[in-house]
């Protein structure tokens, strides 16, 4: 017995239904790794205060928060409103 026409684009359907599905499933795996491994990067901090001091942290993307982060070590850090910032990403 031959298929209907019916059931021949009902596959047709199903087929480009499922790629469709597969495509974004791929598309959507590869947001989610490229956007974990920004935010996992790790970036050095230099802090050069008003009068010359620097300093220099290490904290991952994520964690820096405008004008605060938290180093790699736990440690919280709030900017001055005079402190220059260097961001270096590694």
């Amino acid at each position: 017995m031959k298929p209907s026409v019916e059931q021949q684009g009902s596959l047709s359907v199903k087929a480009m239904t499922y790629f469709i599905i597969g495509i974004l499933l791929v598309l959507g795996g590869a947001v989610f790794v490229v956007k974990y491994q920004a935010d996992n990067r790790i970036v050095t901090i230099k802090i050069i205060s008003e009068d010359g001091a620097d300093k220099i942290y290490q904290a991952k993307q994520k964690a820096i928060k405008g004008r605060n982060f938290t180093t790699l070590d736990n440690t919280q850090v709030t900017l001055g409103e005079s402190d220059r910032v260097e961001m270096v990403n590694q």
